[in-house]
């Protein structure tokens, strides 16, 4: 069996390399259209882009809230 990485060599590399810049932040909200707002917002407003999101959610019903862990690629931080 030949198993294959997700990524090529090349962009494995530039994940890892010094260019390469990320930074987490943490969101709640009470409803997941909130979330998207605020996630997309916090990009928007820091020129950043989301690479990936990690979501639960909290309670049932009208008293749940969503809880999110967002990784974005900072190309500003030095």
């Amino acid at each position: 069996v030949d198993f294959q990485d997700e990524f090529s060599p090349a962009v494995a590399l530039s994940l890892l390399g010094e260019n390469f810049k990320t930074e987490a932040a943490g969101f709640v909200a009470f409803s997941i259209e909130d979330l998207a707002t605020a996630v997309n917002r916090y990009a928007r407003e820091n020129k950043m882009h989301a690479l990936s999101a990690s979501v639960v959610q909290e309670g049932k019903g009208s008293s749940a809230c969503f809880r999110a862990l967002v990784v974005f690629h900072n190309p500003n931080r030095n």
